[in-house]
């Protein structure tokens, strides 16, 4: 479908981007994977902003969508390990910010049962402001210093 896929059916990046990315659509494979290394769109064309994460995909490494500096959505199956809330990606039910799309710009309200951020969560991110004022957040991740975070 256009992923290099190792042994261990981790995708490792994109082998075909004609195949892959579909009028700025990414919809990663639904057999033959089940996890997306670190890195592994860091060297990509540009254009991809949205991608599809489906229910097989069970483990995403932090930094896993580094590079993708024009992506604005994250969509999810609604079974899987992963969800989205407004498109942006979480883990641990919800509570966990794993990847911020980076094109966002603005300011970006937290959704109230996040507790942490997921380190490099927010690298890339255009936004100005996290309104995180709403929630208990144990972890920041390492927001970039461009960003203002506003907590209670």
């Amino acid at each position: 479908e256009g992923f290099l896929v190792d042994e261990n059916g981790m995708i490792c990046s994109i082998a075909d981007p004609g195949k892959a990315v579909k009028n700025g659509y990414m919809r990663l494979p639904s057999e033959g994977c089940s996890s997306v290394a670190a890195d592994a769109f860091a060297n990509v064309p540009s254009g991809i902003i949205e991608v599809y994460i489906p229910a097989n995909i069970t483990y995403i490494a932090q930094g896993a969508f580094a590079g993708l500096a024009e992506l604005e959505w994250f969509e999810t199956a609604p079974s899987g390990v992963y969800c989205t809330e407004d498109g942006v990606l979480l883990s641990d039910g919800g509570t966990c910010i794993l990847s911020f799309p980076a094109a966002r710009t603005g300011s970006y309200k937290v959704p109230a049962k996040v507790t942490r951020f997921a380190p490099g969560a927010f690298d890339g991110a255009c936004i100005s402001t996290i309104d995180a004022v709403d929630c208990s957040l144990t972890d920041t991740g390492g927001i970039p210093e461009t960003i203002q975070l506003l907590q209670k």
